[in-house]
């Protein structure tokens, strides 16, 4: 038993290695790296993983081959589209990783280890809405909506430094931040923009405003909402952080 905890810690280890070189949330966008860098790693560390078991196990095969498909089985998906948070991922198939291990040599291991999987992969799957909604929160922007008659909300997105929303109409919304918007902490003043779009300050935030891409005489006004509720909507067709 000793040998296969020291296994798992091998593959647990491996699997916390890719995961701490990835950004803390994934943002799909023209500087998004991490499927290059979460690929790369996930080969680099699966065969680091599986040499060193080799070479501190007596009888290494197959407990080589559980770093070899677990890395990248693990960090592919979490890198090609899926939400992610690198601590709760990184426990869970962690946990996963001294499981496998554990069950190896034993009775019904095939079944252990595939229920395991199949356990894991659901629960990743459960997080997803979770995942998603902190990563709106990691923006660091107050999150409103906006209610204008006549447009719904279809569309969210949280970016780097931003957030964007899709409403009805093909109407987009920016949260942004920055010395452009002059806002003061705790305002709700309403101005238009440069690019003659109607903009109003939000609450709780320095210099954060929304934008609303309507004619300036659009009567509309804004609510607050948390990044769990955002998480509903889908990001697909959503505008991305302007350049």
């Amino acid at each position: 038993m000793a040998g296969a905890l020291v296994c798992g810690a091998i593959t647990a280890g491996a699997l916390a290695g890719v995961l701490s070189a990835l950004d803390e949330y994934q943002v799909s966008d023209y500087a998004d790296m991490d499927p290059t860098i979460g690929a790369a790693g996930a080969l680099v560390a699966a065969i680091a993983a599986a040499a060193v078991i080799g070479v501190i196990r007596v009888r290494p095969r197959p407990h080589m081959v559980v770093p070899l498909l677990l890395v990248p089985a693990v960090i592919l998906p979490l890198v090609a589209g899926l939400e992610r948070n690198r601590v709760e991922a990184g426990l869970l198939w962690g946990a996963v990783a001294f499981a496998i291990h554990l069950s190896i040599g034993r009775r019904r291991a095939t079944t252990a280890i595939a229920v395991t999987l199949i356990l894991a992969a659901g629960l990743t799957w459960a997080l997803q809405d979770r995942w998603r909604g902190q990563k709106f929160e990691a923006v660091g922007i107050p999150l409103y909506v906006p209610d204008v008659p006549g447009h719904d909300l279809v569309g969210a997105w949280a970016g780097r430094y931003s957030v964007t929303l899709r409403l009805t109409g093909d109407v987009d919304v920016w949260l942004t931040s920055g010395d452009f918007v002059r806002c003061r902490r705790g305002a709700t003043d309403r101005f238009v923009t440069l690019e003659g779009r109607p903009a109003v300050c939000l609450p709780g935030g320095d210099d954060a405003a929304m934008v609303v891409d309507v004619p300036p005489q659009t009567p509309f006004t804004v609510r607050p909402v948390d990044g769990a509720e955002l998480a509903r909507y889908p990001d697909d067709g959503t505008p991305r952080e302007p350049d």
